[in-house]
């Protein structure tokens, strides 16, 4: 009997790892598209346009971290 309900718990321990460990990588992902797509509409505006909306180059990067942590 010992050796059954270890078993099980492994086995639920298991799967509970692999749901974790899949929904990280899920999230990483969700998180990387989203930076990917805010640095690149950003960093596609003119100067003046970013000017406009207040935001200065250097920032771009720092905008789409934080819009990527969001997620």
């Amino acid at each position: 009997m010992a050796v059954l309900s270890t078993n099980a718990t492994t086995e639920f321990a298991l799967s509970r790892w692999v749901r974790n460990t899949v929904e990280a990588v899920r999230t990483t992902l969700r998180r990387n598209a989203e930076f990917n797509r805010v640095f690149a509409e950003l960093n596609d505006l003119s100067s003046r346009e970013l000017q406009d909306i207040g935001i200065a180059r250097a920032d771009i990067r720092d905008i789409a971290r934080e819009s990527a942590a969001r997620v």
